[in-house]
C-alpha cells in the first residue's frame, strides 16, 4: 500500500465511513507506517473536530416540529414516564 491510499483510507475512517474490508486495508496500513500513519490521523480527527465545530446550527424545517408536537400531543401524558397521582407507594413496616 502507498502512503496516499494509506491518507485516503484515513480520511474516512475519521469520520467512520470505513466498509469491514477498507477497514482491514487501514489496519495493515496503521502497522506499517506507524508514527507517520498515527500522526495523519491525529491530523485528520483534529480537521473534523474543527469542522465540526465551526457549523452553525441549523433551525429545523417548522413543519418537523409541528410533526414532532402533534405527535406528542397525540401519544398524551400516560406515555411520557411522569408518575401520576394514581400510583400508590407500599406502606413499609417498621
Amino acid at each position: 500500500m502507498q502512503f496516499e491510499e494509506f491518507q485516503h483510507l484515513a480520511r474516512l475512517f475519521s469520520i467512520t465511513k470505513l466498509d469491514p474490508d477498507e477497514l482491514e486495508q487501514f489496519e495493515a496500513g496503521r502497522r506499517e507506517f506507524g508514527t507517520r500513519a498515527e500522526a495523519y490521523i491525529k491530523k485528520c480527527r483534529s480537521l473534523g473536530t474543527a469542522l465540526a465545530l465551526s457549523l452553525c446550527p441549523c433551525q429545523p424545517d417548522p413543519m418537523t416540529k409541528e410533526k414532532l408536537f402533534a405527535k406528542i400531543r397525540q401519544t398524551g401524558p400516560e406515555n411520557t414516564g411522569k408518575p401520576t397521582d394514581s400510583v400508590s407507594v407500599p406502606a413499609v413496616a417498621i
